[in-house]
């Protein structure tokens, strides 16, 4: 009599602990393929773990039982105060929802719940064995959105399965999220390339705007894009494939995204990757291009006397050597320029270096119009490169006149025969004393033994700004040692 007694008391109380086990929210108007992407969420409300094994759930169409998904199909078990999702059997609904990790996963013996959950509202029966634990009425909701039990009232909301239901979503909130898609994380070199997605998740459609970037680990920005500006989207949108050409290192890829509808979940707008570029093996040979000869003009020749500038790339390989100098030859091998010299010192570095070099002045003229060499060596290596040179830079020279003299005809000097110009040279030699006490001025005259003047047109003569120092150098010595004898005879 007594265990009769206990069992019949089992048996009130035992649909009131089921009774704990109530609909939350269902979603029956998914984004992407309904069949597969529909569920219903229900919540333990009690304080005593329920095992809904064996229980069914389905609409007026028909019911189907609810089945476990772990631990060999007996995971039914929902804790006090716990959620658990109900799919179908072949679900997409953990790959895009954000599902909660701890919400128990149920699953229908069938492809769909009932005959397929109705966009525009229907009612929903929880059974267990023939016992109605519970039902709800749910309305029509927009697509995106579920229907959910806030408050005891059913409304539409944003989908939230596995976790406590919000407010009745506003109709103009969304919910998207961004990704950089990388096919790996580690790159050879000049492989890498990556792309930017973007998804809906829940929220009707919505213009999207997004930045990237590419950071070393420095902090430093490499690398900028803009995968869309105000673009529409509707469920996914994925930008072409970037692939920026980037030296070997570590780099942190990031992306945000911002959406013209209210995004109420702020979290998945922002990704980031970290991704490693392969170096190549650094070369042991070094070497050196001239790449240009810079200040040539529009007529591609340089000048006697001018400053010209070589642009060089050199890389230094596994050697001790640094200095790299350039100058200029003619065809003979001659310089014809003073040598500009630049150190490297880091081994297995790439350099752009650009040197200057000066061409002689050929104040004299003894250097001919023509082609010449650029020449680059050092680091055990060296290049070549030709360029024209023609005409003098005058401001290198300096012009001095000799005093003018009487002019002789171009009549007279065409009636001189060479022995006559011989015979005044021999002459000049005795009588330099006596002209040069007789000519204060040092006009230059070349006469016959006649008398006649042979040679009295002003000359003009080029001397290089270097012979002029050489000359004042001179003079200054001249003035400084006549000082000291006054100084000295001024002391005695």
């Amino acid at each position: 009599m007594k265990k009769i007694i206990i069992f019949a008391i089992f048996l009130i109380l035992m649909p009131i602990s089921y009774s704990k086990i109530i609909i939350s929210e269902i979603m029956p108007n998914p984004i992407a393929d309904e069949s597969l992407n529909e569920w219903i969420e229900i919540y333990n409300n009690g304080t005593e773990a329920v095992n809904v094994s064996d229980w069914a759930v389905g609409d007026d169409s028909g019911n189907d039982t609810i089945e476990g998904g772990l631990y060999n199909g007996e995971g039914t078990i929902i804790e006090p105060f716990g959620f658990a999702i109900i799919t179908d059997d072949n679900t997409r609904t953990y790959n895009n929802f954000n599902a909660s990790a701890d919400a128990i996963r149920l699953y229908v013996d069938d492809s769909s719940i009932g005959n397929g959950l109705l966009n525009d509202g229907e009612t929903i029966y929880l059974h267990f064995n023939s016992t109605l634990m519970d039902s709800a009425a749910y309305p029509e909701v927009k697509e995106g959105f579920s229907a959910s039990l806030v408050n005891g009232s059913w409304a539409q909301a944003n989908p939230t399965p596995g976790y406590a239901n919000q407010n009745a979503a506003n109709p103009s909130s969304c919910d998207y999220d961004i990704a950089a898609i990388l096919p790996k994380t580690i790159f050879e070199s000049n492989e890498f390339s990556f792309r930017i997605a973007s998804r809906r998740i829940n929220g009707g459609n919505a213009n999207i705007s997004s930045t990237a970037k590419i950071e070393n680990f420095f902090g430093e920005i490499v690398r900028e894009y803009h995968p869309w500006t105000n673009d529409s989207i509707s469920t996914k949108k994925t930008s072409g494939n970037y692939s920026p050409n980037l030296p070997a290192g570590a780099y942190i890829i990031s992306a945000n995204l911002s959406t013209s509808c209210l995004d109420y979940s702020q979290e998945n707008n922002f990704a980031e990757e970290i991704f490693t570029i392969k170096g190549e093996k650094p070369k042991s040979e070094s070497s050196i291009k001239i790449n240009k000869i810079l200040d040539m003009g529009t007529d591609d020749t340089a000048k006697f006397g001018q400053i010209i500038r070589v642009e060089i790339e050199a890389y230094k390989g596994d050697t001790n050597k640094k200095v790299i100098s350039t100058w200029a030859e003619d065809k003979k091998g001659n310089s014809v320029s003073k040598q500009s010299k630049a150190s490297v010192e880091e081994k297995f570095t790439r350099q752009r270096l650009t040197l200057p070099i000066q061409l002689e002045p050929n104040c004299d003229n003894e250097l001919e119009d023509g082609k010449y060499s650029v020449i680059a060596e050092g680091l055990d290596d060296n290049d070549e490169e030709n360029f024209e040179v023609e005409g003098i830079t005058k401001a290198q020279c300096i012009e001095i006149k000799a005093n003018e003299s009487s002019k002789k005809s171009d009549k007279d000097s065409k009636k001189e025969p060479k022995a006559a110009v011989n015979d005044a040279k021999n002459s000049t030699k005795s009588k330099t004393s006596k002209e040069t006490l007789n000519n204060p001025k040092n006009e230059i005259k070349i006469e016959n033994s006649a008398g006649r003047l042979l040679i009295g047109e002003p000359e003009v003569i080029f001397e290089s700004s270097s012979e002029k120092s050489k000359n004042l150098v001179t003079i200054f010595l001249l003035v400084l040692s006549v000082m000291l004898n006054i100084v000295l005879v001024w002391r005695r």
